[in-house]
């Protein structure tokens, strides 16, 4: 593992795409509220993109991202009710090492992991989105943002609204089934992944 890193931190920042096996232990180091946590240490640049995914088979895996500049973002499941795959899309908000914790839901979960790592250059778009065009509505307009979860080969898996458009949502939720984006490559990691989404009506 040390040896991965020291490799990793050698070379410049670029696209890159990688596997960490191991476990968690009674020897592992923990988080504050006590979990067994395994740290991976990942350098970006600002606007890089990330796409981790960890899965578990013997304890409930989950993720945990933290910037230098303190941000951090945290996914349980990748769909609601999975207790074997957690998965993160984040956006690098500063150029420097990005931790990427591997740990459990719970506290005193052991057992091996796998985490998928794969970073993409900064402003480069993961996937294609693309969405049945909104019908026309006499009167309406604005714009309403959603979250959209896709399967590793571009199936929608469900969407849910972010901003608040009552009339908007009305005609998306009737559209947006019909969501799909491209595959993921062979070398990403194979797992569930949310993109936001803006659907805009009228001028």
């Amino acid at each position: 593992m040390r040896l991965l890193l020291l490799l990793l931190l050698a070379t410049p920042v670029a696209a890159q795409s990688f596997v960490v096996a191991d476990s968690l232990t009674a020897a592992s180091d923990t988080l504050t509220s006590g979990e067994y946590k395994h740290v991976v240490e990942v350098p970006v640049e600002a606007g890089q993109r990330l796409v981790l995914g960890l899965t578990a088979d013997a304890f409930d895996p989950y993720l945990i991202v933290r910037s230098p500049t303190g941000a951090q973002r945290e996914n349980d499941d990748c769909t609601p009710g999975d207790r074997h795959t957690s998965c993160l899309d984040w956006v690098a908000d500063t150029t420097g090492t990005i931790r990427v914790i591997a740990t459990s839901y719970a506290r005193g979960e052991t057992g091996a992991f796998r985490l998928a790592v794969r970073t993409l250059p900064s402003g480069a778009v993961a996937r294609e989105i693309r969405c049945p065009p909104l019908p026309a509505v006499d009167g309406l307009t604005g714009e309403v943002t959603y979250q959209l979860r896709f399967a590793p080969d571009g199936r929608l898996l469900g969407s849910e609204a972010r901003t608040s458009a009552p009339a908007l949502q009305i005609v998306v939720d009737r559209i947006v089934g019909g969501c799909l984006a491209n595959p993921l490559p062979p070398d990403a990691p194979q797992l569930p992944q949310a993109t936001i989404h803006v659907f805009r009506a009228g001028s």
